[in-house]
């Protein structure tokens, strides 16, 4: 990420199809809400697997696979 809290789009979705192309997971890992993580990713298009809320939260495909309460 830059000073603007963004980055370089086109950049990071050729890097993601080519870990995706070689079965390479991708893991967003941060302390902010699930929310956030998505909103920040979301035009971007593959594999990726969030875990979020200081590791509270994780989720793959679109689906929640653990939640700590």
């Amino acid at each position: 990420m830059n000073d603007q809290r963004d980055f370089d789009h086109a950049r990071f979705q050729a890097q993601l199809d080519e870990l995706n192309r070689r079965h390479i997971k991708f893991v967003v890992a941060s302390g902010n809400q699930m929310a956030h993580c998505q909103e920040v990713f979301a035009d971007v298009k593959g594999d990726m697997t969030f875990v979020a809320e200081d590791g509270a939260l994780t989720m793959e495909q679109g689906k929640i696979w653990m939640i700590i309460r």
